[in-house]
């Protein structure tokens, strides 16, 4: 359970500010693509540490029997590579599309914390 409170959080401050870089980047470079481009690497690298920190702790308690987890570790990976690709193709629909993506884990977390709570 605090796992999933952890993940509505940090998830959802961290798609709030991820969405912020690459306004940050533009402002310094100048250069839409570029930005994207900046903003994905960054991103990219920062959502790889998540990934490989959340499962470890995953591995740790054993969470991955539920199928809410499934889909959340599924969607981290997923969307981590999408930041990956788009440091090559620089394209701000594939930078917003990793978004959703990183924010239906937030989603998942809370109807799952949810349904857990009321069950």
């Amino acid at each position: 359970m605090r796992l999933r409170q952890r993940a509505i959080v940090t998830t959802s401050f961290n798609v709030v500010f991820e969405s912020l870089v690459p306004l940050i980047a533009f402002a310094w470079l100048g250069d839409e693509r570029s930005a994207i481009v900046v903003a994905s690497l960054g991103v990219a690298i920062y959502a790889t540490g998540v990934v490989l920190y959340r499962g470890r702790q995953f591995l740790r308690t054993g969470g991955f029997r539920s199928p809410a987890v499934l889909i959340m570790f599924t969607a981290g990976p997923v969307a981590t590579l999408l930041f990956w690709a788009n440091v090559a193709v620089g394209s701000l629909a594939l930078f917003a599309l990793a978004l959703c993506i990183q924010l239906s884990i937030a989603v998942v977390s809370f109807y799952s914390l949810v349904s857990a709570a009321s069950g």
